[in-house]
């Protein structure tokens, strides 16, 4: 996950909605210093992984209780609460989201909220904000998402859907989190999948939707698949892709695509990505072609350290140790 540090008021002001009018208030300020003091400790961050298209996840304890007043912009939300109850009110509603639950709401209007984060809470959750630009422009029948109940929620307007979280989607919600330190040319994809496959999981144990019809009889297509593979075998160590690229090569939905590339390779496609990063940085490294920094970063690390880590465990000796091996250079 993301480096903790102090949070403070601008900070919370910055990450609490993507666009519009914000205020935050200490909402029993002790002393007149108060407003210079972190209001958490831990991180908190969102990244626009398609256009419209919003992902997010923060871990953090809060030191002094403050209080957000904000406007939701319209858009359909989804959130994953690990964390202490979230209690959201309106002008005319109170929304709560308990601690261990997630949610799906759709806001058909710009939507006020007024939300109180309490001292000595862990606010530890994560989510996806799907804008109506986005929904219309049908990017939710991308990754077979066409069902009926969806469809009933999204033309509702902030009546809220909750569920206690079961295991599948409390470790998606995990993966969420975990791609939110992802960097490099890797980040916005590990981000993209993490996001949308959260939709799928919730969507489905909220609605307890059936596989798709056949799903476990069709022959796969192994040229369109081998298409997708032979696409990302091409990628350079500084390459981005996004899923809509290896949906279009494959032509099949994102969903139905994830389903046959593990299929037929064991794998997933953000592993097996990784996994031909990964080996590039040895190489690179082994060559002096790259430094360790660089290495991190075309393997899709923003940090050091968690790249020495991954590095260690995948090859059996630190990226230090391995830089230059091949060529002789320190």
């Amino acid at each position: 996950m993301p480096k903790s540090a102090p949070i403070f008021i601008d900070d919370i002001a910055s990450y609490a909605t993507p666009e519009g009018t914000v205020e935050v208030e200490i909402d029993k300020p002790e002393s007149k210093s108060a407003n210079r003091q972190p209001l958490a400790h831990g991180w908190a961050e969102d990244a626009v992984v398609q256009p419209g298209l919003l992902v997010g996840g923060g871990d953090y304890s809060v030191a002094q209780s403050y209080r957000v007043k904000s406007t939701s912009p319209q858009s359909f939300c989804l959130l994953v609460n690990l964390g202490a109850t979230f209690i959201s009110e309106s002008v005319d509603r109170s929304i709560e989201l308990p601690s261990g639950h997630f949610g799906m709401i759709n806001f058909k209007e710009p939507f006020p909220e007024n939300y109180l984060r309490a001292a000595g809470t862990r606010q530890w959750r994560s989510g996806i904000v799907m804008s109506q630009e986005w929904l219309d422009s049908g990017r939710l029948d991308d990754i077979e998402m066409d069902r009926p109940a969806l469809r009933a929620l999204l033309a509702s307007h902030a009546a809220p859907k909750t569920a206690v979280t079961p295991d599948a989607v409390r470790w998606v919600a995990q993966q969420v989190i975990a791609s939110m330190d992802a960097g490099g040319p890797l980040g916005r994809l590990r981000r993209e999948i993490a996001g949308l496959q959260l939709v799928c999981q919730v969507a489905d144990a909220l609605f307890a939707l059936p596989a798709p019809a056949g799903s476990g009889r069709r022959q796969l297509p192994p040229a369109r698949i081998a298409r997708v593979r032979e696409f990302l075998d091409n990628l350079g160590p500084h390459d981005e892709v996004a899923l809509s690229d290896l949906s279009k090569t494959a032509n099949m939905s994102i969903r139905t695509l994830s389903r046959h590339f593990r299929s037929a390779y064991g794998t997933s496609i953000i592993a097996y990505v990784s996994e031909a990063r990964m080996e590039t940085a040895r190489r690179a490294l082994e060559r002096g072609e790259m430094t360790i920094d660089q290495a991190a970063f075309a393997a899709g690390f923003t940090h050091r350290a968690n790249f020495a880590k991954a590095f260690k465990r995948r090859f059996g000796v630190t990226p230090g140790a391995a830089r230059g091996s091949s060529s002789g250079h320190v």
